[in-house]
Formats: C-alpha cells, structure tokens, sequence
C-alpha cells in the first residue's frame, strides 16, 4: 500500500531502467527530480517526507510512484 500517493505514472518503455536497476526489482529513486519538481509546486503536505519509488515489472514496464510510505497489507482470508 502506498500512502498520500500524489502522482503515479506507468511506461512500457524499459530504455528507462537504470544501469543498475534489476528488470524485476523495486527501488526508491534518490535526487529524484520528479519528486522535486512537485515539491517546488508545493504540492507535498504533511510531516511525513515522501518517496519516489520506482518499481521495474521485466518486460511489462515501470510503475512509479510519489507517496509518503509504503506497507504491505494481509489479504482478507490469509492467515497473516
């Protein structure tokens, strides 16, 4: 779950995985300009610093995403 997510964007194109980006791996983007970028529209709240996290599907694509947290969540039924 990603929490106070402001901005999410998806690409099929993989010429943007980073040289030392797994095809199949989940990272959180440092010096994110894009991150940037909306914090110089003021459009960041709260105490909670928020995160670009980048996660990179092999050749399906990427999805990103601009949030304060992220957790993951039992699923109704499972035994967590």
């Amino acid at each position: 779950m990603c929490r106070d997510a402001i901005a999410v964007r998806w690409q099929e194109a993989d010429r943007y995985i980073d040289a030392n980006d797994r095809y199949d791996g989940t990272f959180v983007v440092r010096n994110s300009e894009w991150l940037a970028e909306h914090d110089r529209q003021r459009m960041l709240f709260g105490k909670e610093p928020f995160q670009h996290l980048k996660l990179n599907f092999n050749a399906a694509g990427i999805l990103e995403v601009l949030c304060t947290m992220t957790s993951v969540e039992p699923t109704a039924g499972s035994n967590q």
